[in-house]
């Protein structure tokens, strides 16, 4: 099966900042690459660059995919962000206007019961659970999740992973799928859930990938993230 994502000598950072240069790796079908790396080393700025937002110094972004099939989930950081919507709606933004309750059920992520509660007091976890079903409805091949973990409580996390790497083992020759996740340290950044997550992937065959960034320095300073 053809890579669905090949980064060639990638160069990259704000302004001219360097963060990162010469950068190589791909992304085969059925596996999680997890992004790791200290702040300031250009996480963020990787995705970005990755999804056309951000224009690359040097180096080549290529995808075996059309675009329009690859997934995101950016970071969910600022919990003062107001919506005058119920989880419902948000998930009807991707269904065009209809939302079938029992396709969300199957994703494992989200319990119809709760889909009357507003986003203004939803808790964090069920955010993410929310705009991670609202992907995967999508049906796409490649997810791109920003540190989608922070923060969670460990259950929150451990439904989480339990839905990627079941996203992943259900890639095929026909319809390929594969996720790239910027993580701190580890997938879970909980020491108590790294075996259950091992053995998930294990179970379902899913292969997963380590790519460690370093700070990089320019003239004009430490890089910022």
């Amino acid at each position: 099966m053809d890579t669905l994502l090949d980064i060639k000598n990638l160069a990259f950072g704000p302004e001219g900042n360097l963060l990162q240069d010469d950068l190589s790796f791909s992304v085969q079908p059925g596996q999680l690459t997890l992004i790791s790396g200290p702040n300031g080393c250009g996480k963020s700025t990787l995705l970005r660059v990755i999804l056309g937002q951000m224009q690359k110094l040097a180096g080549e972004v290529n995808f075996s995919i059309d675009r329009k099939n690859i997934g995101f989930i950016p970071q969910l950081e600022n919990t003062e962000v107001h919506l005058p919507l119920v989880l419902s709606d948000v998930l009807r933004i991707s269904s065009n206007g209809k939302l079938d309750r029992e396709k969300v059920r199957s994703f494992g992520l989200l319990d119809p019961d709760i889909l009357n509660i507003a986003w203004n007091t939803a808790s964090g976890g069920e955010r993410k659970r929310t705009l991670l079903t609202r992907t995967l409805m999508g049906d796409p091949q490649l997810l791109i999740l920003d540190e989608p973990m922070n923060h969670l409580d460990p259950e929150s996390r451990k439904v989480m992973m339990q839905t990627i790497v079941d996203f992943l083992s259900n890639s095929t020759e026909e319809r390929p799928r594969a996720a790239l996740m910027v993580c701190h340290h580890s997938a879970v950044e909980d020491a108590n859930d790294e075996q259950d997550f091992a053995s998930q992937a294990s179970e379902k065959a899913v292969s997963v990938v380590q790519l460690a960034l370093e700070s990089k320095r320019n003239q004009m300073g430490e890089a910022r993230r």
